[in-house]
Parts: C-alpha cells; sequence; structure tokens
C-alpha cells in the first residue's frame, strides 16, 4: 500500500524527514520512510501489542486482528446492530447512536496506536490511510483533532492517502507478472 500511495503521490523533492504511513482497513499495520527508504515492521508471528491495547474496550477479539473492521462489526453485531459490513456500520452511525460509539471506539484505538508509533518514530509527516479514514469524515476529523492534540508540540503534517490508492495496488500486483517476464505469460 505504501508503494502505490507513493506512486501516485510521490514524496516531494524537498526532504520531507521521515514519514509514516498508518494504514487501517480489516488489516492494521505501518510503515515508515527514512531518508528516502521505506521501512516495515518485522513480518513475522503476530505480537500482542494490538490485543492488549483493546483490551477492556469491547473490541476484543480472538480471531481477528481487534483495530480491525470486522471485529468491530462483531463487536457491534453482539450489542444488536443489524450490519454486516463495517462500511454499513458507518453508514449506520449517521443516525444511531450505538453504531456510532462502536466507530468512535475503533476510532479512539486507532489514535491510542497511532499516537505509539508516533512516539517512537517521531516523523514529520503522517499519511492515514484505508477504508477506517477514507469512509468516516466525522471519524476522520476527530482522529486528526486528537492525534494533533495529543502531538501539540510538533510540526506534525497529517495527510489523507489516496482513495484509489487500494484498487491501484491490487491492479498492480494483478499485472505484476506480466510486467516483469512478458514472454512468459
Amino acid at each position: 500500500m505504501v508503494a502505490q500511495e507513493l506512486l501516485s503521490a510521490p514524496l516531494s523533492s524537498e526532504d520531507p524527514g521521515s514519514t509514516l504511513y498508518f494504514f487501517a482497513r480489516e488489516v492494521v499495520n505501518h510503515a515508515w520512510i527514512v531518508n528516502g527508504a521505506v521501512h516495515r515492521l518485522h513480518s513475522g508471528k503476530n505480537t500482542s501489542a494490538f490485543h492488549d491495547l483493546a483490551r477492556g474496550t469491547g473490541l476484543e477479539h480472538d480471531e481477528v486482528h481487534p483495530l480491525s473492521g470486522l471485529a468491530t462489526v462483531a463487536a457491534a453485531q453482539r450489542a444488536g446492530a443489524q450490519v454486516h459490513t463495517y462500511r454499513e456500520l458507518v453508514q449506520a452511525a449517521g443516525k444511531n447512536s450505538t453504531a456510532r460509539r462502536f466507530v468512535d471506539a475503533r476510532n479512539d484505538l486507532l489514535v491510542d496506536a497511532t499516537t505509539l508509533v508516533l512516539d517512537i518514530v517521531d516523523p514529520a509527516a503522517l499519511v492515514l490511510a484505508g477504508e477506517a479514514f477514507v469512509i468516516d469524515r466525522v471519524g476522520l476529523r476527530n482522529v486528526v483533532n486528537k492525534v494533533r492534540a495529543r502531538r501539540a508540540a510538533s510540526q506534525l503534517r497529517i495527510s489523507l492517502a489516496s482513495p484509489a490508492a487500494t484498487r491501484d495496488a491490487v491492479r498492480l500486483t494483478g499485472v505484476y507478472p506480466l510486467r516483469a517476464e512478458p514472454l512468459l505469460v
């Protein structure tokens, strides 16, 4: 996702310092760019950090990432919400305070996770990417305001990734074998 975002919105010629990309959809992950190189986290076994972060929020889920849309939908369904997708939950949140409560609980966890990474990496810029930020404008405003409040002394630049980055990354991945070795296909 970071690679696709960089292809669609390359870094400026000015050195922006480091940039943190925080992606939240069904997968919650992050990568950062330091001195022009993309660094990613260890790709081994899932750690318990996100599960620990979600403990006591009602969004805990043993089988999926606790900050994912699936975990949030499952929690909302347990509370009686008649939704099947995160997009439906966000749409319901416009009129239903229970749905909004679950969306906001996830957003608060995303703020906690993001600011934790920001405290460790201390980048010059933050790019929020993924469905969690793109489809919920009310939540996006709240996330940005909370991140800014926690980073008050920082000059952190915050932006939203291209909404088409996911689609374009899938497209790029699909045609990669043909592009890499056109005579073998």
